[in-house]
This record gives C-alpha cells, sequence and structure tokens, in this order.
C-alpha cells in the first residue's frame, strides 16, 4: 500500500491574481473568482507534468519496507526536509523513529532518505503501509521563490484555460510545456 498523501497544500499560488490579470489584460474584478481557480488548476497541473511541488506543501509517503538498499527517494522535489517517520509494529502502533539515525541528502532531484550507516531501523509490522514518512517540499512560502520560467509557463496556462474555458480544449498548451521542461523530474 504505498502511496503519496496531501497534508498541507500550499498556502499561496505560484502565479498571483494581479498578474494573471495583467498577463490577460483584463481591468476589472468580474472574473477573479474564476481566474483564482485557474491559477490553482494550472499550478496543479504544471506539478503533474514537472513531478515537483512549487509553493511550500507538507506531504507523507506510505511504503510497505524499507529498500534493500537503505535509500529512500522522496518525490515532489525540492525537498525541504523531512519532518517525521513513522513505523507501525506489530501490534499496529505507528512508532517514531529518531531522525538521528537518517541522512537526508534535500540537494538531490529528488531529495534522498539514507539510513545511517551503522544506524538500526524497526521492520515494519503490517504486510502493507508500515512506513510514513512526513515531509515538506517546495521551492519555498512565497510565489516568487518559484522559478520565473515555471511561473510564465503557469500564466501560459492560465491564459490558455481562460481563453478555452467555453467548448475548448483543456490540454496544456505546448507554450507552457516548453517553458516547464527543462525542469521537469522524469526519474523517481
Amino acid at each position: 500500500m504505498s502511496g503519496l498523501k496531501l497534508i498541507a497544500g500550499p498556502a499561496v499560488e505560484p502565479v498571483t491574481l494581479a498578474e494573471a490579470k495583467a498577463f490577460l489584460r483584463l481591468e476589472n474584478d468580474l472574473e477573479d473568482a474564476l481566474l483564482d481557480g485557474l491559477i490553482r488548476s494550472a499550478r496543479q497541473a504544471a506539478e503533474a507534468f514537472l513531478s515537483r511541488a512549487l509553493t511550500t506543501q507538507r506531504w507523507t509517503l506510505v511504503r510497505d519496507a524499507w529498500p534493500r538498499h537503505r535509500r529512500l527517494a522522496l518525490p515532489l522535489p525540492p525537498l525541504q526536509s523531512v519532518d517525521e517517520v513513522r513505523v507501525t509494529d506489530a501490534e499496529g502502533m505507528p512508532e517514531a523513529v529518531l531522525l538521528t539515525g537518517f541522512d537526508v541528502i534535500a540537494s538531490a532531484t529528488p531529495g534522498v532518505l539514507v539510513v545511517k550507516s551503522g544506524a538500526s531501523v524497526p521492520t515494519p509490522g503490517p504486510r502493507a503501509g508500515g512506513i510514513a514518512i512526513d515531509f515538506t517540499a517546495g521551492y519555498g512560502d512565497s510565489w516568487n521563490d518559484v522559478p520565473e520560467v515555471i511561473r510564465q509557463g503557469i500564466l501560459v496556462a492560465v491564459a490558455h484555460l481562460f481563453e478555452s474555458r467555453v467548448g475548448g480544449t483543456t490540454d496544456m498548451p505546448a507554450q507552457a510545456r516548453a517553458l516547464w521542461a527543462p525542469y521537469r523530474v522524469t526519474t523517481l
């Protein structure tokens, strides 16, 4: 039962409403609610395409067992921190594991959690989903922490969604994908 679960989504979007309105050359506030939703949708599309978290968000990665090589890639770079590791024992009780038994390589893409040489980590009791790793990912807490080229791709995607909202296609335009491509994570 491996999986990824969102604990806390981003507090800010990587593109502001004012930027989207300026990009679309909108001067009134009539479409603000729609634009907020389109910005959110464009960010989610960018994150899915990129396999990255853009602004700070918290996630839990659930694994069935420790990898044999004792190195675990954490999805959704860039990794900011590993916040907690829990292993469920044979009785089904989750137990926090001291983070001092791990090295965290946040600078890698994707980030890596490594069991330190000589460190012992408990073996999960249940057959499935016995390891839970809480981590924080994203470029930062502010919209301007996200690389500009990714933000420009989101603006292109917002414009496309805005213009095609009635009877158009919701596929992301090639221009947005081209802007995002250099940041795309292709291996985990």
